[in-house]
């Protein structure tokens, strides 16, 4: 009997390593869709980009209504091998992202250790497909508080909040770039790969069924076998990345270029870490009279998008030290203090007129929200007449809703209802109307002989 159940033990435990794999590589899958969805929503435009960050938010969610179930020991005392796939995926997806799905999956990796599940915690999805979705995150999180604040009638004049919602997208994006279609498709930098064998390049729009993986045709269908044959390539091009130097490849390396990049041209991608300290010196110095403010600047996981912002800025011209030294925005309490950090930096940069025009953008904001309130308002009048009318108003016009409130109602309610009440008493013969008269003389006798 106890080997029976041993060997019921193990064929449990094996089902559920080979639904915890398949959850893992799905996980994988849907973070980087997510993060591609959020790349083409913020090129479209700044309305389709909030609309992204909010359909992000509403998976994470429903995600998150998933693995919080776990932390309940009868949860696991009862659920199947494939809600315990569920759940797995449900933070696998978000341990990148989320704190909380974070620790979720490691207690649950011991949980399922235990039980005699082979995990492997090791798979995870690209660090750059990551950071947009937790930059995406932050910003839903943002824009759904200034919502419910409008709703609430608590309007903010935070000038950089606002800025920060009607902005189009955060993460850098490499521009005026075009490499050649035979580069590698991971770029060495300093001995430091930039991207890894996850990022795959994307079909030309006049051919969406093939693409080019180092210079072979190679099939993007939704097959898993293709799937994995590029994977497979991609990975040996890793591997090759620091030993073998292309042309192409060397001239993107160049002083010029002063990055490294995919082959895509609308990834994000971060600056060389040489450009990094040196971007960071120059915060430092800028902030020299407030040492904490930088630091928690450069602590941040998206400094990266900061220095991006700065290097940019510093190649223009631009005085960047004296733009840093100008900014009064206190990021003391903010949770991402690099992106607003960065998004001020560039609204500083560009002038005048395009503070004028996120002005222009809030004060019409505000005018519009006074207009549903004030509808709200004209509605709610319609409705209750008698709560929204003034005193002056009906002061002066007593005499017209006194001839209007005749015409409507002849009569009182309660002689109305006297009348309705001695219709049925009259109605016939005149005994009933007796036999009542007669009984209150008998009750007021009786009333009168107690007394």
């Amino acid at each position: 009997m106890a080997d029976g159940t041993s060997e019921v033990a193990r064929a449990i435990a094996q089902l559920t390593t080979a639904l915890i794999e398949a959850m893992t590589k799905l996980s994988i899958a849907l973070l980087e869709r997510r993060a591609q969805r959020l790349r083409e929503a913020a090129q479209q435009g700044e309305q389709a980009a909030r609309q992204e960050r909010a359909r992000l938010a509403r998976h994470r969610a429903a995600d998150a209504a998933i693995w919080q179930r776990t932390a309940s020991p009868l949860w696991w005392q009862k659920a199947t091998a494939d809600q315990i796939a569920q759940a797995w995926r449900a933070v696998t997806t978000w341990h990148q992202v989320d704190a909380d799905a974070a620790g979720t999956r490691q207690a649950m990796a011991e949980r399922l250790r235990r039980r005699g599940v082979d995990v492997a915690e090791d798979l995870s999805a690209n660090p750059g497909d990551a950071q947009w979705l937790h930059t995406a995150l932050h910003l839903a999180e943002a824009e759904r508080e200034e919502q419910i604040a409008f709703s609430a009638g608590l309007d903010t004049d935070a000038e950089l909040a606002d800025e920060l919602l009607w902005h189009q997208d955060e993460q850098p994006r490499e521009q005026q770039r075009q490499p050649s279609r035979n580069a590698g498709q991971v770029v060495d930098a300093g001995g430091e790969i930039v991207w890894g064998p996850d990022e795959q390049p994307r079909p030309p729009a006049q051919d969406q069924d093939r693409s080019r993986v180092n210079g072979k045709e190679a099939p993007l269908g939704g097959t898993a076998a293709a799937a994995e044959a590029t994977a497979a390539e991609v990975t040996t091009t890793v591997a090759t990345a620091n030993t073998r130097q292309q042309p192409e490849t060397s001239e993107l390396q160049s002083k010029a270029a002063q990055t490294a990049v995919a082959t895509e041209p609308n990834r994000p991608y971060q600056l060389p870490t040489d450009q990094q300290d040196r971007m960071a010196g120059m915060l430092r110095q800028a902030w020299s009279e407030d040492p904490g403010r930088a630091e928690r600047i450069l602590s941040d996981g998206a400094w990266p998008t900061l220095a991006t912002s700065m290097h940019r800025l510093d190649a223009a011209g631009k005085d960047v030290p004296g733009l840093l030294r100008g900014l009064n925005a206190d990021t003391t309490e903010s949770s991402i203090p690099a992106v607003t950090t960065a998004w001020a930096l560039r609204t500083a940069a560009a002038g005048p007129a395009a503070r004028q025009r996120v002005a222009d953008r809030r004060q019409a904001h505000r005018t519009r929200l006074e207009l549903v309130r004030s509808k709200a308002s004209e509605q709610q009048a319609v409705a209750e007449p008698g709560d929204a009318a003034e005193p002056q108003a009906a002061d002066a016009d007593d005499a017209t809703a006194a001839k209007l409130l005749a015409q409507a109602f002849p009569e009182s309610t309660r002689d109305a209802l006297n009348r309705q009440r001695q219709v049925p008493a009259n109605v016939g013969s005149g005994a009933p109307a007796t036999r009542d008269r007669g009984r209150r003389t008998d009750r007021e006798l009786a009333g009168q002989h107690e007394r």
